[in-house]
C-alpha cells in the first residue's frame, strides 16, 4: 500500500510523521516517515481470507521523528485517511453460455437446451451448481450434466470444476403453449466470483400452436344424373404445433347419394352426414378424405365440408364446392350452329390443305400452343396456326376452320370441353389427337368399389359439333365423322364415343374393326386387358 501526503494546494509534504492502524482480519501498528514526494509504503500479507481496513494518520504538533506510539490527546491536530482491502483466496470466475436447438417450436414438440458452464479463473471452484426455471408456456422433459446429478426442478449439482474446466448440461423442454417466452439458465459457486455477470445466459423460444385447414375440390364439376362425382378433401396443419381431436365432417346436400368414403387416417361414418375422427394431426403433416356420391335428380349442389380441433382456428376451417348434375351425358353449352365457310372472319385467302387451320374464340377462355413452342398463349381473335399445334378449349369454345380440298373449299367445326392437336395431311380429314390428360394414375388397380369409381375418371374428352371430315382420336379409339354432333371421353380402361347427331365411324385400336355409331347412341373400347 501507498500512503500520500500533501498541503491544501496538492504539494507533498516530505519528512512527516504517519502514524498507521491495521483492524480486521489482521490487527498490527506501524509508523512511517514521508518522502520528498509525500509518499510512505509498507506491504504485508494476510494468511486468512477476510477484510482489512488500513488507517494512516498525521500528528502537526509531534516533531519530525518516527514515533513508536500516538500519545498525543489533542485530536485536533490529527488529520487522518483509511482504506479497505479484502482478502480471497485463488479466485474463481464462472461464465455460462446457453444455445438451443431451435428457435421456434410446435405446441406438443421438444426444444433441447445446451448450457456450458466453464471456471475460468485461477482459483478451483466447489459446490457449483446450474439452476434453470422453465418460463409459462415451457415445461421440462428431462435435465442431465456431463458431471453431477440434475433434478427437473432444474438444479444441477455439478460439483468442483477446476480452473480452465467446463462442464456441461443438457436441459430438454416441451412446448406447452403458444408464445415467444426467454429462458435464463444461472451458475454458481462456493466462492466470490468477482464477474457476476457471465453467470447467467439466456435464448429467447418461439412456441407456436397448430393450424388446421381444409380444401375441397370436386371432379367433375359437371355430370350427369346417376354419374359418379369425387369429392376431394385435404385437411392440413399449418402450423408447427400438433393439433389433436381433429375431426371432419360433411354435411352431404339433399339430392346426392353418398358412394363411398375414404381417409388417409383415422375413421369414417355415415352417410346423410359424414363424419372423419382424423385424430391426431403433426405439424406440416395432411390427410385427404374421398367422397364419392351421385346425383338422383338434376340440379346444382354445394358441398361443405369443415373442420374442427381441440385447439381453436377457425379462419380456414371450411370449405364449399358447387356441382351440377343434368341428363345424360353433361349437356353441352347451348352454342349455335357453325357458320358456313363462307362467314366473315375467315379470311380472304383460306389455310392450306396440310399446311395451317384457322382458329377463332367463340366463348369462354381458348389457349393455343404453337408448333415448336413451350407455351401456350390466350387465343383473342381469329389467328391461322400450324397444323401440330395445340388448342386447349376446356374453359372455353373454338371455331376451327381448314381446307377440305386443293381448289380452296372450306370446311369448319366448334369443339370445346377439351385440349387437343390438329393434325391433317395432303386430303381434307382434319385429326384431332386429345391431349392434357394425365393418365399415371392409370397402374395396376384392385376392384374395389373406391377404385372402381376412381377407375371411371374421365382422364380427357373433347365434344366436336360441325360439318366436313374430321376425326377424333383418343387413347383406343377414333371417331370419324362427315357432319354430325359427337362427344370423345378418354377413361384408364377405354375410351368412349358418343354421338348426338349424325353417324360416327369409330374405329377401335384394340380390337382393330370399325363400329358404326348412330344419334342417340354410344361405343366403349376398352384398353388392352
Amino acid at each position: 500500500m501507498i500512503a500520500h501526503l500533501a498541503d491544501g494546494a496538492g504539494t507533498p509534504l516530505g519528512g512527516e510523521p504517519l502514524h498507521f492502524t491495521l483492524t480486521g482480519a489482521n490487527a498490527d501498528r506501524f509508523n512511517g516517515q514521508t518522502d520528498s514526494a509525500g509518499n510512505v509504503s509498507h506491504s504485508y500479507s494476510s494468511a486468512v481470507p477476510g477484510t482489512d481496513t488500513l488507517k494512516a494518520c498525521l500528528h502537526r504538533d509531534e516533531a519530525k521523528t518516527t514515533p513508536d506510539t500516538d500519545p498525543d490527546p489533542n485530536e485536533a491536530q490529527k488529520y487522518c485517511d483509511s482504506a479497505t482491502f479484502h482478502w480471497v483466496t485463488s479466485p474463481t470466475d464462472l461464465a455460462v453460455s446457453l444455445s438451443q436447438s431451435a428457435a421456434a417450436i410446435g405446441v406438443g414438440h421438444t426444444d433441447t437446451f445446451t448450457a456450458l458452464v466453464t471456471n475460468k479463473g485461477p482459483g478451483t471452484a466447489t459446490g457449483v451448481q446450474l439452476s434453470y426455471s422453465p418460463p409459462a408456456g415451457l415445461t421440462v422433459d428431462s435435465a442431465s450434466a456431463a458431471q453431477g446429478s440434475c433434478t427437473t426442478a432444474v438444479v444441477c449439482a455439478l460439483g468442483t470444476i477446476a480452473s480452465g474446466a467446463s462442464v456441461t448440461v443438457t436441459i430438454v423442454v416441451d412446448g406447452a403453449s403458444a408464445g415467444t417466452v426467454t429462458s435464463t439458465v444461472t451458475a454458481s459457486a462456493d466462492q466470490d466470483d468477482p464477474v457476476a455477470a457471465n453467470n447467467s445466459a439466456s435464448v429467447v423460444t418461439s412456441v407456436e400452436g397448430p393450424d388446421v385447414s381444409v380444401t375441397l375440390k370436386a371432379s367433375p364439376t359437371r355430370a350427369a344424373v346417376g354419374d359418379p362425382i369425387t369429392l376431394t378433401a385435404v385437411v392440413k396443419n399449418d402450423g408447427l404445433g400438433v393439433a389433436t381431436g381433429v375431426v371432419f365432417t360433411y354435411a352431404v346436400p339433399s339430392g346426392l347419394d353418398v358412394q363411398s368414403v375414404s381417409v388417409t387416417q383415422g375413421t369414417c361414418s355415415g352417410t346423410q352426414s359424414v363424419s372423419c375422427d382424423i385424430g391426431t394431426l403433426d405439424g406440416g403433416a395432411s390427410v385427404t378424405v374421398t367422397i364419392v356420391v351421385k346425383a338422383t335428380k338434376p340440379g346444382t349442389y354445394l358441398s361443405t365440408v369443415q373442420v374442427t380441433g381441440d385447439q381453436t382456428n377457425t379462419g380456414n376451417n371450411t370449405s364449399t364446392v358447387t356441382t351440377s348434375a343434368g341428363g345424360s351425358p353433361p349437356p353441352p353449352p347451348l352454342l349455335p350452329p357453325p357458320p358456313p365457310p363462307s362467314a366473315p372472319f375467315t379470311p380472304p385467302s383460306g389455310p392450306i390443305l396440310g399446311v395451317n387451320v384457322d382458329v377463332e374464340p367463340v366463348q369462354g377462355e381458348v389457349l393455343v400452343q404453337l408448333r415448336g413452342k413451350k407455351k401456350f398463349v390466350p387465343l383473342r381473335k381469329l389467328r391461322r396456326i400450324p397444323v401440330g399445334s395445340i388448342v386447349d378449349a376446356s374453359r372455353g369454345v373454338v371455331k376451327l376452320t381448314s381446307a377440305a380440298n386443293r381448289a380452296g373449299k372450306l370446311q369448319a367445326g366448334v369443339f370445346y370441353d377439351g385440349v387437343f392437336k390438329v393434325r391433317q395431311k395432303k386430303k381434307a380429314l382434319v385429326q384431332l389427337e386429345l391431349a392434357g390428360g394425365d393418365f399415371s394414375s392409370c397402374g395396376a388397380q384392385t376392384e374395389s368399389r373406391t377404385l372402381q369409381v376412381k377407375k371411371k375418371k374421365p382422364i380427357q374428352s373433347l365434344w366436336g359439333n360441325g360439318k366436313g371430315k374430321f376425326r377424333t382420336s383418343g387413347q383406343y379409339s377414333s371417331a370419324t365423322v362427315i357432319g354430325t354432333k359427337w362427344l370423345v371421353i378418354d377413361y384408364c380402361d377405354g375410351t368412349m364415343t358418343i354421338v348426338k347427331r349424325g353417324v360416327v365411324k369409330v374405329y377401335d385400336f384394340v380390337k382393330k374393326k370399325i363400329v358404326t355409331v348412330q344419334a342417340g347412341e354410344s361405343y366403349f373400347a376398352e384398353a388392352p386387358k
